[in-house]
């Protein structure tokens, strides 16, 4: 039995009726950051999804793919079935990159369905859209910026990178600001330019300073060191929870999943666990991030998410015109 059939949220919006005529792609860049943006257009109406692929080679290879195939009158649920006969990994250098692709190509098709129906997806599922708690996530050598954001907006709480170049007076100044909520200790991906090196001695400091942070990603071999562990980057599968250590938490990435069918099922595979959830940004520079965001509002309001704007100044986002699925 495949997941979606087994996910009863997902087949609120997976026999909505989907007209695709066309799509294009559109390539958005921030600074250094670049990703892809999907339109699906059909019946006059434009579905938007974003790839977060890094890699630009990956970006070029998805733009190749012939996705004439998935043009035609459907469902949004027949849409997610026949993409398993399509080589979505043809071209990639990275796995994962399989899956982003599939969230691409899947919320496009999610939110043209819905407002061709002129609905919004809190209203497909039957769920109410809350206001979003954010924290903000920096990657700092020092406490000094932590501060800075204090001062002008003191509710404001964070995310940061543990670093193996903090001393034990930043390890100190950031206990101090009682402001650090989840501490990514960067221990699973080695390899990645973020990777930080696992250390015991630096893990066990840590564990006694911020005893009630949520620390994300440690290596999974020293996960027992820490009080309460939360996993992002190696959950790719809600199978992934059981062969990793325990968490009290994990950090919903529906790009890495890579289907809204699989992301629903984490959700409810977690609260069946009592495993608290919370959402992360994933490189999105469009409309990715607005749908995070929305999720977030949908299922998981309260947690620490990891979904503020660039310039931050509230610690809790309200949309303020839900259409489609779509944040604003």
């Amino acid at each position: 039995m495949t997941l979606r059939r087994r996910c009863r949220v997902f087949e609120r919006v997976a026999t909505l009726p989907l007209a695709v005529d066309e799509h294009e792609f559109v390539e958005l860049q921030h600074g250094v950051r670049q990703t892809t943006v999907i339109r699906l257009r059909g019946s006059g109406v434009d579905g938007y999804g974003e790839d977060v692929t890094h890699d630009e080679a990956d970006r070029r290879a998805f733009r190749r793919l012939n996705l004439r195939a998935l043009r035609g009158t459907t469902t949004v649920g027949a849409f997610a079935a026949a993409l398993d006969a399509f080589d979505l990994a043809r071209g990639a250098t990275w796995p994962v990159v399989r899956a982003y692709r599939r969230w691409a190509l899947e919320s496009a098709a999610l939110d043209l369905a819905l407002r061709q129906a002129r609905l919004n997806l809190a209203a497909a599922l039957r769920l109410p859209a809350k206001p979003v708690r954010v924290v903000v996530s920096l990657r700092v050598d020092d406490a000094a910026p932590v501060f800075d954001v204090l001062a002008r907006h003191p509710t404001l709480r964070f995310k940061v990178d543990a670093r193996a170049c903090w001393s034990e007076a930043t390890v100190a100044a950031l206990a101090a600001s009682r402001a650090i909520e989840v501490i990514d200790l960067k221990g699973t991906a080695a390899g990645s330019p973020v990777y930080e090196r696992p250390d015991v001695g630096r893990y066990a400091a840590l564990a006694r300073t911020f005893p009630d942070a949520l620390f994300e990603d440690p290596a999974p071999e020293l996960a027992g060191l820490l009080p309460r562990v939360a996993w992002d980057e190696p959950l790719q599968d809600i199978r992934d929870l059981d062969r990793l250590p325990p968490a009290v938490a994990v950090n919903v990435k529906p790009a890495r999943l890579g289907s809204l069918a699989g992301t629903l099922e984490l959700i409810r595979y977690a609260r069946e666990r009592a495993i608290a959830l919370y959402g992360g940004g994933h490189s999105e520079l469009g409309v990715g991030r607005g749908q995070a965001r929305l999720l977030a509002a949908l299922f998981y309001p309260d947690g620490p998410n990891d979904l503020a704007p660039r310039q931050p100044t509230e610690a809790r986002l309200l949309p303020t015109a839900l259409t489609g699925f779509r944040w604003d």
